[in-house]
């Protein structure tokens, strides 16, 4: 009898599984149909055929898939490549903004190579899995504890461990040993909470995209940072100002719209839009002057941000005065510009809210989900080590 196992059941999200399918006729063709759907109850599947072995079996760790929503060995590709369901939907992506919620996944297995049919409702009719299984995905560990900030400038959520001696980034660097408080971004609301979370070990902060150069900026003018994290950011204040701790601006880079990029399917590419930092010095960010290191993470097939040319300038000015070891770069080849923690979907164009206009984040779904893998891991090595 045929039956498909997840080990484990329940588990992290950026935590790895195994997913094995046994009790199938030997060396025949099946379909594995992956469904979840996210905080907002928007639905997501993903589909693929596998060929079971001579034992009747299929086994994600060590089978190839062979055609689908995604090709070859890969493990984690029913959770990473999770695409809408509706076809009509504006770029959606994967909502986790529940953080205390699990994702609950369902795998099913249908006889035959029957992509196709399962993804289209009227072609299903009549088809029946020969196996299903529930799968469990949780964004916060148990036992660590949500509690809503509301005092002086401070507004946010702190999550951590809810023992004194349990080792509990938002969503899931708190259940590797790190108090974790997504912010309102301005340097005195920041400059105010960092003076109630701090410790000895000092303050981290990770920003992406637009957050990067917020992350940046925070790192540059708040002396209790230790370690800050840009993904995919810029070198200067693009778009949005940040206010510094003595009332003013930093000079702000607007994006140049006249060499916005719209594509035949209507979506918008940022890339060329994005000005040269030597054309606005002013508007430069002194990374130079940071109170802690840098970790910059820089997907090379980014299409929102040019993050190559950024990092490669913060690396020049902490060179030029003396600082080589500053800032740490790490360049992922065909990772687009929304590096996120692991087993989180693939987004290769996501929807710019105020003008409702889909945004190019560039990016092939295999080597961006691989530097999900490696980026989470070397984040959370770099926080350990610069925050002892």
């Amino acid at each position: 009898m045929a039956s498909i196992s997840v080990t484990p059941q329940s588990c992290l999200m950026d935590e790895s599984v195994t997913v094995k399918v046994t009790g199938l006729e030997k060396a025949s063709v099946y379909t594995l149909h992956t469904t979840a759907s996210d905080c907002k109850g928007m639905p997501f599947f993903t589909v693929a055929t596998y060929k079971s072995d001579d034992a009747g079996e299929i086994d994600l760790t060590k089978s190839p898939a062979l055609g689908g929503h995604f090709r070859g060995v890969l493990p984690m590709a029913p959770f990473a490549h999770l695409l809408p369901v509706e076809q009509k939907a504006l770029f959606p992506r994967f909502d986790y903004s529940d953080v205390t919620k699990p994702v609950q996944f369902t795998l099913s297995v249908y006889a035959g190579p029957v992509a196709v049919q399962v993804i289209i409702p009227r072609a299903a009719l009549g088809l029946k899995p020969v196996c299903s299984v529930q799968h469990e995905r949780r964004l916060m560990a148990e036992g660590c504890q949500r509690i809503p900030v509301r005092d002086g400038k401070v507004r946010g959520t702190v999550r951590g461990p809810a023992g004194e001696h349990a080792n509990g980034l938002r969503y899931r660097l708190l259940r590797r040993g790190r108090p974790v408080s997504p912010l309102a971004a301005r340097g005195p609301w920041f400059s105010e909470a960092k003076s109630q979370l701090v410790r000895k070990v000092g303050v981290g902060v990770i920003g992406s995209s637009k957050g990067g150069d917020l992350a940046l900026s925070m790192a540059t003018n708040i002396p209790q940072i230790k370690a800050a994290v840009v993904v995919n950011g810029g070198i200067y204040s693009a778009v949005g100002a940040f206010k510094l701790l003595d009332g003013t601006h930093r000079a702000v880079v607007p994006l140049a719209f006249e060499r916005l990029v719209l594509h035949r399917d209507g979506v918008m590419e940022t890339y060329h839009a994005m000005c040269d930092p030597s054309d606005h010095p002013d508007a430069i960010i002194p990374v130079e002057d940071a109170y802690g290191d840098i970790l910059w993470l820089s997907g090379l097939a980014d299409r929102a941000m040019n993050t190559e040319m950024f990092a490669r300038l913060a690396v020049e000015r902490c060179t030029e005065r003396g600082k080589p070891d500053k800032v740490k770069v790490l360049k992922y080849p065909g990772a687009g510009h929304l590096l996120e923690p692991p087993n989180i979907p693939f987004s290769s164009i996501t929807l710019q809210e105020l003008m409702k206009i889909g945004t190019l984040n560039g990016g092939n779904a295999e080597e961006h989900c691989a530097a999900q893998e490696d980026a989470w891991k070397q984040v959370l090595a770099f926080f350990n080590d610069k925050l002892q």
